[in-house]
């Protein structure tokens, strides 16, 4: 379904993949494995596999780091696919006038860091 939209390598639907993807740094019990993790790495990319899950009748679980303590990036019931956002990490726009960053979801702290020291900001 998704492979199609953003290459095989960047779909993942085994078990040991999924499981993985089905926890954060706690275990949450009731935690569902997806049917898959897809990881775009072009909002294109994003938009299609969007539409492609509603279609499909999934639910999306966005996932950046896997470090969250509330479960909230953690499947739960319904049939799903979790975006590993990973990909989406550039950093597109430092307005140093207006002071803000326009940033993908997968952006790290430290291309954060990077793209701000050039301005004098941090």
């Amino acid at each position: 379904l998704f492979t199609r939209l953003v290459g095989a390598e960047h779909v993942r639907t085994d078990v040991a993949s999924r499981a993985y993807y089905a926890q954060d740094i706690f275990y949450w019990p009731g935690a569902t494995l997806p049917e898959a993790v897809v990881a775009p790495g072009a909002v294109d990319e994003l938009v299609a596999v969007m539409r492609a899950a509603a279609a499909a009748g999934l639910a999306v679980v966005p996932r950046g780091g896997g470090m969250s303590y509330t479960g909230g990036y953690v499947p739960h019931g319904a049939p799903a696919v979790v975006l590993d956002l990973r990909r989406l990490a550039r950093i597109r726009e430092v307005n140093a006038t207006d002071g803000y960053v326009l940033a993908e979801a997968g952006a790290t702290w430290a291309a954060l860091r990077d793209a701000l020291e050039p301005h004098g900001l941090r």
